[in-house]
């Protein structure tokens, strides 16, 4: 009689972007519609760690490898800084969409590769969700100092109802334009893969 002997391996990521966006309400000002793309922070945890990313120690930039998917602005960019580690943005126009674009490789990944698996937590460090995370989540929080900050968007189970992404999921209102607006997107998802078969 063979034994056979299965393993998980299991990992649960989140990638967090940060972006600063003023209003330029200068009429002569040349700009154009355009799409950038922002780069953040991917965090790895392991297993009922709650995504504690305040607490993390390590972290890595984000990239194609490291990451689901790529998070872009959009609007008419008239400058491109960063303002205490974050990127910032000066528009002028009325409209800027953020957008996080990604398909659905890890959705329909095979066991053995690292694939997504249902993550039942309602806990991403401190933020409460009002429902599980399940194939993954995305956050888009705003703030008007960059200290306290405020859900905006909570989209759970996003990987499974939208399998691939590619448009916008937020447009930013014309109060947080006219003031200028923090922006903060935390994407959190687990993902497994089927390890030791013999």
């Amino acid at each position: 009689m063979k034994k056979i002997r299965t393993g998980l391996m299991s990992g649960m990521m989140l990638a967090m972007f940060s972006a600063t966006i003023l209003f330029l309400g200068a009429e002569n000002v040349q700009a154009k519609q355009q799409e950038e793309t922002v780069a953040g922070r991917v965090y790895f945890f392991e297993e009922n760690e709650h995504y504690d990313y305040v607490n993390a120690e390590t972290f890595e930039k984000t990239s194609t490898d490291n990451t689901y998917g790529i998070f872009t602005i959009s609007g008419d960019i008239v400058e491109k800084s960063e303002l205490d580690g974050v990127a910032s943005y000066m528009v002028s126009g009325d409209a800027v969409s953020l957008k996080y674009e990604y398909t659905d490789a890890l959705l329909n990944a095979d066991e053995e590769e690292w694939h997504l698996t249902e993550d039942n937590s309602k806990t991403i460090a401190d933020i409460k969700l009002d429902h599980e995370i399940d194939n993954g989540t995305v956050i888009l929080q705003t703030s008007k100092d960059g200290i306290t900050w405020l859900n905006d968007v909570e989209l759970t189970n996003v990987f499974e109802d939208v399998p691939v992404q590619n448009e916008a999921f937020y447009k930013a209102n014309d109060v947080q334009l006219s003031n200028g607006c923090y922006y903060r997107v935390i994407i959190a998802y687990e993902t497994r893969k089927k390890v030791g078969q013999d």
